[in-house]
């Protein structure tokens, strides 16, 4: 496999809460968290049932992370005002056929 394969598949296990004790703390580790994993942190404690719905969707296997479709503009709670709503427009970026 080569580096970017196990990137998306640490990020996908990272994003979807899996626990990995086992990883060295390397470079490796820290370039595949992704947005989302600092996402589910926060908002596991605040959502916790959209994080429970998200983590078990076809997008998470799909490690369709929360920055997708709601952009990477919210970082923090104080600037929740970027937070992206997806519409219709975002989803048919991926899903063109249910959209219409």
């Amino acid at each position: 496999m080569d580096l970017n394969t196990n990137l998306r598949k640490l990020r996908y296990l990272l994003s979807c809460g899996a626990l990995i004790a086992a990883l060295p703390n390397t470079a490796l580790l820290r370039a595949a968290v992704s947005t989302t994993s600092v996402c589910v942190q926060c908002h596991q404690k605040l959502n916790p049932n959209i994080v429970a719905d998200w983590s078990i969707s076809r997008h998470c296997e799909l490690q369709v992370g929360c920055e997708d479709c709601h952009g990477d503009g919210h970082q923090s709670t104080n600037d929740v005002a970027k937070v992206k709503i997806p519409t219709p427009d975002t989803c048919g970026e991926c899903h063109e056929f249910q959209v219409k």
